[in-house]
């Protein structure tokens, strides 16, 4: 309540992730660049280098896609915890595709 006696809105715990979506981005290009590095080496990926192996990119895609999808299920946007963890998984798994995409197309 304010002083005035007036009680307070309370905001939707949805606007949360307005914040916590583009913190796991920002902390997701941790393991985007160690992916690239894995990938590409030090010197990157110019025409006639080496590439590593798919294989050495799977880890640090999945750390990728576990970021993303934690920011969206820890904040309680809906009162359903199944509905909240299908939709998180679904968009750590598009987060784990994209960034395995990026990295396979440098």
């Amino acid at each position: 309540m304010t002083s005035d006696g007036v009680p307070r809105r309370r905001r939707h715990p949805s606007w949360d992730l307005l914040w916590t979506v583009p913190v796991a981005a920002v902390l997701s290009v941790l393991p985007i660049g160690w992916a690239s590095l894995s990938w590409c080496g030090v010197w990157g990926c110019s025409q006639g280098a080496r590439r590593g192996d798919a294989g050495s990119i799977i880890l640090p895609v999945l750390v990728v896609g576990a970021l993303v999808g934690a920011a969206v299920v820890i904040v309680p946007w809906t009162e359903q915890c199944a509905l909240r963890a299908l939709v998180s998984m679904g968009v750590g798994l598009a987060a784990a595709v994209c960034a395995g995409v990026y990295v396979l197309d440098l």
